[in-house]
């Protein structure tokens, strides 16, 4: 997703204030610029107003995969992720028609591999006497690291390591929009506990890493059962809880529906499971 305001590292966000610094000091700006231009820490490209490439430093040719005179035979819109152009786009235009003078915003480029990388894009121009642009500047800041170590401690924050389900801190999140949706459809839901019998006899038999291996497979085989919408998390243990949505509006079909979701997975998961070669049931 796009956002148009600057959200970044704090490398990033230093970058950009130097970056304005740089470009608000006219005396020395070709000066700044030059220097600037030739640090290998972020990619910096003057653009024209019709979105070509005028000169690009190398270090945004690295990250495009792409040498100079190939970017130049390229305009920016080509290298841009399809699904972020059009926020590109908008705030370009609006630069064109004397709106701002620069933007911010995070997006993606498709390098000429077909790797996608996140950046953080700074956008200002350099105006005619008479107000139309006369060159763009931008800097481009790869964030994709930053960006990979985000999700990761988010998946810590809401995930359960082992079986990569929702945990019971995202639960409650889950639950808060299934109540929502619930009173704005009009329709029921239904909350499932499950726990599984003698887990604590396997654990303490056969070991701790059968046990998980077990809950694994059991996480799995709720993944595939459960309808488009439902929610299955991992309470703790070898308790888990499904939240059902979109039931029938009416209270009576709603629990006939439910009873018929709960007996599909009972029987889904008291298949007999194949760990380490061994089957167990």
């Amino acid at each position: 997703s796009l956002r148009v305001n600057m959200q970044g590292t704090d490398e990033a966000a230093l970058l950009a204030r130097q970056f304005d610094s740089m470009l608000d000091s006219i005396a020395l700006r070709e000066a700044q610029l030059a220097s600037f231009y030739s640090l290998d820490l972020v990619g910096l490209t003057i653009t024209s107003p019709e979105k070509g490439w005028i000169s690009i430093n190398s270090c945004l040719c690295n990250m495009l995969e792409y040498t100079e005179s190939q970017l130049q035979k390229m305009t920016w819109a080509e290298l841009t992720h399809p699904d972020d152009l059009d926020a590109d786009l908008e705030q370009f235009n609006k630069l064109l028609a004397n709106e701002s003078n620069g933007y911010s915003l995070e997006k993606r480029f498709i390098s000429r591999t077909g790797k996608v990388i996140v950046t953080m894009l700074v956008v200002r121009c350099v105006r005619k006497d008479d107000g139309r642009v006369d060159y763009v500047i931008a800097m481009v800041q790869d964030i994709s690291k930053q960006k990979a170590d985000a999700i990761q401690i988010e998946q810590l924050a809401y995930f359960d390591p082992l079986t990569k389900l929702p945990n019971r801190r995202l639960l409650d999140d889950r639950l808060k929009q299934a109540l929502v949706l619930s009173e704005r459809s009009g329709h029921y839901g239904a909350l499932l506990f499950l726990d599984l019998d003698n887990f604590k006899t396997l654990n303490d038999t056969l070991g701790h890493d059968i046990g998980d291996m077990l809950l694994q497979q059991v996480a799995k085989r709720l993944i595939t059962i459960i309808r488009e919408g439902d929610t299955v998390t991992r309470f703790g243990g070898d308790e888990f809880v499904i939240i059902l949505g979109n039931l029938n509006h009416n209270p009576v079909i709603a629990a006939v529906e439910t009873e018929a979701i709960v007996h599909k997975i009972l029987g889904t998961i008291n298949q007999p499971y194949t760990i380490s070669g061994h089957t167990y049931s």
